[in-house]
């Protein structure tokens, strides 16, 4: 029996594509983690554990092996970030993750940035931190980064085609 968001069976229905879902987190070089091998439920849609048990750092380093951290994300301060791998860079060394897909594609990037954004890489997934997602959710109104949420949401959910020609949704 299968309706909405909730399941009741042996086996939970296939939705997306094995090569989109993420099977499994290596990380290497990394003598500072703990469980370096993470497989990883292809239902998966919180990360859960006690403060300080990890759970932005290997967001965050799913985040890096699939592209979506942005330039900005990586450039920014040391000081001001919230992304724990710009945080903790000078300290993450040569650390790399690496992204087993259902499909069986791999991909490698390192954990400090320096491999990120190049020209062949693009995002295959959409990190929101924590604290964009507790800016949304503020109860404060509508804010910049909301407003260009939904724009993005909006834009991206029509095809070129339906574009007429736009780059982006302004």
């Amino acid at each position: 029996m299968y309706e909405g968001r909730a399941y009741v069976g042996t086996e939970p229905p296939r939705t997306a594509m094995p090569s989109q879902i993420i099977s499994h987190i290596s990380i290497a070089d990394a003598d500072w983690a703990a469980t370096p091998e993470i497989p990883l439920n292809p239902g998966l849609v919180a990360i859960i554990g006690a403060r300080g048990s990890g759970k932005t750092a290997l967001a965050n380093m799913i985040a890096a092996g699939c592209d979506a951290i942005t330039p900005s994300g990586w450039s920014a301060s040391e000081n001001a970030s919230p992304s724990f791998l710009v945080r903790a860079r000078k300290l993450v060394g040569n650390a790399t993750a690496t992204l087993t897909w259902g499909g069986g594609a791999t991909n490698t990037r390192a954990l400090d940035g320096r491999d990120a954004n190049n020209h062949l890489s693009f995002p295959r997934a959409r990190y929101l931190s924590q604290q964009f997602v507790e800016e949304l959710c503020s109860s404060g109104g509508f804010s910049d980064g909301l407003i260009a949420e939904i724009e993005r949401v909006i834009f991206e959910s029509h095809s070129d085609d339906q574009r007429d020609g736009a780059i982006d949704f302004d």
